[in-house]
């Protein structure tokens, strides 16, 4: 199985039975790796809970298990090329955006004089555009 996402919805004042819901489900997502002689990587795997910064403050971490090992809890994740964050903010999205749009604008700047303008309006279309494009429909 390779950069699976599993979706887990509960309330919050039942964190109790949610936990033991998700770890039931990954009981047998195990299984059904071990019996498909697959390998779940549990050190690789990791967990992302939603919610507004109070909320994730006040109800603390979620103690999910696979196989005995706790999984850890991040406080953002990339999914295809996407940043989520925990938060449901897009801090960090934005950040790495800017910073991929610069890179390619710097770049740019430096070949400037080699390249007419049309051209580099071409380029600057194709590799920035698409950058902040990219995903736009979330």
């Amino acid at each position: 199985m390779d950069d699976s996402n599993l979706v887990f919805v509960g309330e919050w004042d039942k964190k109790g039975d949610l936990v033991d819901k998700i770890n039931y489900d990954l009981n047998h997502v195990v299984a059904s790796v071990n019996s498909n002689d697959l390998m779940l990587n549990e050190e690789k795997t990791k967990i992302l809970v939603f919610g507004t910064t109070n909320n994730l403050r006040k109800y603390g971490r979620l103690d999910v298990k696979i196989k005995d090992v706790i999984i850890q809890e991040c406080e953002s994740i990339k999914c295809l090329g996407l940043i989520l964050e925990g938060n449901l903010k897009w801090d960090k999205q934005i950040e790495s955006v800017v910073r991929k749009c610069f890179a390619v604008i710097g770049g740019i700047y430096k070949i400037k004089e080699y390249l007419p303008i049309q051209t580099r309006k071409l380029i600057m279309e194709a590799l920035v555009a698409s950058l902040l494009e990219y995903m736009i429909v979330i």
